[in-house]
């Protein structure tokens, strides 16, 4: 009785659901320091455990002819010093010319990726990683965590930014296909491709979205064509598997809850298509087994200019997902890492002088006076330091969540 009354509150909830339901989350509030174990979880024989991660600019130490990766390269590398001196400004041209990525420095960060990784309990089945940057770097990625499985994109985007997918089979868990999917723009800038990947999950067929949509820099209608396209890609699915065909859909989605058009309102959660995702952190919200809820943010990605909290990145899911029946998502599984090594106190001065603010000073103390406060955000991984203690990890948190058979 309470699954079917959770069940008919989430129906009512996303029927009538609204930008503005996402939109009133306060700006910076206080996230408390949870105890490491509310974020660990282990893995059941009838479960499947799935991670989602914007690693935040992983590349590899080599020149891709194709793409404009001359900054991530050895300060020697033939032909990076001309590139640099290019640069029209001085202090982009100054950085590139003494910014020295090596394949050191790689293995550095994806020791600091492997440590989150191994933090959060049972290995993930599957890990959706965002800005990746080829099949070079996300094979590295895939031996340090001991995957036997990974798929790219080869988008068109110049930075030569991908998604990937790292995966594990397992008894019950099969692999059987896989997809780019092309996305043009009105204004012909080359873009990202979706990623899709298919698998059998106790006979039942089950499909992993992975997205990187263009970030806010970009125009709105370019997030609302991914959704489209999405959303195209996810008819032809369920048309040609049938209604025991699940979907989800993980990534950095880069739209923001008061946008307008609305990517999510408008066409993913859209109540008129009938193959419309619900919100998984929405549905995982309502729970009142999960003892990580009280140190959740609001959101993954921390904005400073806007001291607000963004669900950059989310998990959506096909609605045979939330029914209790046969494969459901574990709702009281969903977890936005964010235990204390993760994260710093960022010095935040509210009336103080001009060169404080914004500026990213790390401090021990929790609270602050005299015109500042402490916010506790991500610990953005520092590709300057050598210091291992001062590496950080990515801008953006990484999410885990589990789905069971009942």
């Amino acid at each position: 009785m309470k699954r079917i009354i959770n069940f008919i509150f989430l129906i009512v909830l996303l029927v009538f659901y609204k930008p503005a339901v996402f939109a009133g989350a306060p700006p910076s509030p206080e996230i408390p320091i949870g105890p490491n174990q509310v974020f660990i979880q282990g893995t059941a024989i009838n479960e499947l455990k799935i991670m989602s991660y914007n690693v935040l600019n992983l590349f590899d130490a080599d020149k891709d002819s194709a793409k404009d990766d001359w900054l991530w390269l050895p300060i020697n590398a033939p032909g990076k010093q001309n590139y640099c001196q290019n640069i029209s400004s001085s202090k982009d041209r100054q950085y590139c010319s003494q910014f020295d990525w090596t394949y050191e420095k790689v293995n550095w960060k994806l020791q600091q990726i492997k440590k989150v990784v191994d933090f959060q309990g049972s290995k993930p089945d599957m890990i959706a990683v965002v800005e990746v940057e080829n099949e070079n770097v996300l094979s590295l990625l895939a031996a340090t965590l001991g995957y036997q499985h990974y798929i790219i994109t080869n988008s068109p985007d110049l930075r030569g930014i991908d998604v990937g997918l790292m995966f594990n089979t397992k008894p019950g868990l099969s692999y059987s296909n896989w997809e780019a999917i092309r996305v043009p723009f009105k204004s012909g800038r080359p873009g990202r491709d979706l990623l899709r990947v298919d698998f059998v999950w106790n006979g039942k067929p089950l499909s992993v979205y992975v997205n990187h949509w263009p970030s806010q820099r970009n125009p709105i209608d370019e997030r609302i064509s991914c959704a489209e396209y999405l959303a195209h890609n996810i008819d032809v699915m369920s048309q040609a598997n049938g209604p025991t065909w699940s979907a989800i859909a993980v990534g950095d989605f880069n739209t923001l809850d008061s946008e307008q058009p609305n990517a999510f309102y408008d066409i993913m959660h859209n109540s008129h298509w009938s193959n419309s995702l619900y919100d998984a952190e929405l549905y995982a919200r309502e729970s009142r087994q999960n003892p990580a809820l009280p140190y959740t943010p609001p959101g993954t990605y921390y904005y400073i200019k806007d001291d607000a909290w963004n669900r950059l990145d989310r998990v959506i899911v096909t609605k045979n997902l939330i029914d209790q029946k046969d494969m459901e998502f574990a709702q009281e599984s969903f977890r936005i890492l964010f235990p204390q090594f993760m994260s710093f106190n960022f010095k935040r001065y509210e009336n103080g002088p001009p060169q404080n603010k914004g500026k990213n000073i790390k401090d021990s103390a929790s609270n602050g006076s005299n015109g500042f406060r402490y916010v506790r955000i991500p610990n953005r991984y520092n590709f300057d330091t050598i210091d291992e203690s001062r590496r950080g990890f990515s801008d953006h948190l990484p999410i885990v969540f589990k789905l069971r058979f009942q």
